[in-house]
């Protein structure tokens, strides 16, 4: 258990302060349709540049599982397997396989290798090394479809998204009060719904996200705070005052701030460190787009979060004791060092990512060492864009331009 906490607590001191930093000033840069459009811009150079990587790690798998099934014979103990992944991928071999577009003869003189058309006698080994290979290459030819799936779906909609947020930039700038676009998929909408669009993304979207902003801002100072000042005195956080002088028998207002602020820390870290691509944790997607490998990490990492969350989350609410948690953990204090020290002392260090993340300090470090870095787009980046930006406005200029010729958009 105490080792347990020492990895919660460093996931909280290292990523929780970039979370609730990041978030709403994510979240104010939405409510901004410049910056938000340059943020469109960017991402389709970014999806671009990944459908293209995982096309060709598709292609390579395949032809890896070409050369390997040439070798096997109908009596072979792996050929069944063979065609089981043949069937699963029968779309995939014919579009990225090099045997699909070559006769086999072809295929197995230009590969170099002796494939026999008789069984040969191997032992045991061989064949459970073979069978290990075969299921490797299966594994990763799950992963990289779904990935590919989900990259398609995501540049159609960040595309669709482009181009909505253009078209309304142009409207406005033509003092009009509805959006106007060539694009068939919003030029057939309705004119209320037009108008309605209109005013949500320059107005009424606009002000909601702002006021979001501001909320998960003075949330985030009320947890710093919280956290920066356990170390000195327990009973000044803004936490412990809530509960102890505020809402002290409204005990549903209480159960309702602890689940709000415990989800809002936990969604802070799991956000960062997901960014970070940090710990094999990948980010959950929608449409049954996330293998099944990454949704068994992301719940293994929150239950080992979980417990060392709540006892910081009670240490800076200052309650020692008379909770359901605490009636059935116990309190962290069987191992000095690990227990009671780290729980007391390491919050203390929380402030310094949210500070480092507030200046935007990691990005100008990580410049130095790296110079084509790309920041988030900030209020700099409207006079001059990045590289990747410009990349992007051209790539949705062109699936504008076969959208209004009626084609399918192109990838």
């Amino acid at each position: 258990m105490a080792v347990a906490n020492l990895w919660g607590m460093f996931m909280i001191v290292g990523f929780m302060g970039v979370g609730l930093v990041n978030i709403p000033r994510k979240i104010w840069m939405r409510s901004n349709i410049e910056l938000e459009i340059l943020e469109v811009e960017a991402r389709a150079s970014e999806l671009k540049d990944r459908y293209h990587d995982t096309e060709a790690k598709i292609s390579e798998y395949i032809q890896e599982f070409e050369r390997f099934s040439l070798r096997a014979h109908p009596t072979d103990p792996e050929y069944p397997y063979c065609v089981i992944i043949k069937q699963e991928n029968h779309e995939t071999i014919n579009k990225y396989g090099r045997c699909a577009s070559m006769g086999r003869n072809e295929w197995v003189e230009s590969s170099g290798q002796n494939y026999h058309s008789h069984p040969q006698s191997r032992d045991d080994k061989a064949i459970s090394k073979n069978l290990t290979k075969l299921a490797k290459i299966r594994s990763k030819l799950v992963y990289r479809k779904l990935k590919l799936k989900y990259l398609t779906r995501a540049i159609k909609e960040n595309t669709n998204a482009a181009l909505l947020l253009q078209d309304i930039r142009e409207s406005k700038q033509n003092n009009l009060r509805y959006v106007q676009s060539s694009v068939p998929f919003i030029a057939r909408w309705p004119m209320w719904r037009r108008k309605a669009t209109f005013f949500w993304y320059l107005y009424i979207r606009t002000y909601l996200y702002k006021i979001a902003s501001v909320f998960l801002g003075l949330l985030g100072v009320l947890i710093l705070q919280s956290e920066f000042i356990f170390t000195i005195s327990p009973d000044f956080t803004f936490i412990s005052l809530l509960f102890n002088n505020v809402f002290t028998t409204d005990y549903f207002v209480i159960e309702l701030l602890s689940v709000g602020l415990v989800l809002y820390m936990c969604i802070s870290i799991y956000l960062s460190v997901t960014n970070l691509k940090l710990f094999g944790i990948k980010s959950l997607r929608h449409a049954h787009s996330t293998t099944t490998g990454a949704l068994v990490i992301c719940g293994s990492q929150l239950c080992r979060l979980l417990i060392p969350l709540c006892y910081n989350f009670l240490a800076i609410s200052n309650i020692n004791e008379g909770t359901g948690f605490l009636a059935i953990m116990g309190k962290i204090n069987a191992v000095p060092i690990l227990g009671i020290a780290i729980n007391q002392y390491i919050p203390f260090i929380v402030l310094l990512p949210a500070i480092l993340t507030y200046t935007r300090a990691y990005g100008r470090i990580a410049s130095l060492f790296k110079p084509d870095v790309d920041r988030r787009p900030d209020l700099s980046l409207l006079s001059q864009p990045s590289e990747s930006v410009y990349e992007g406005r051209i790539l949705i200029s062109r699936q504008r331009a076969a959208l209004e010729r009626g084609q399918e958009p192109i990838v």
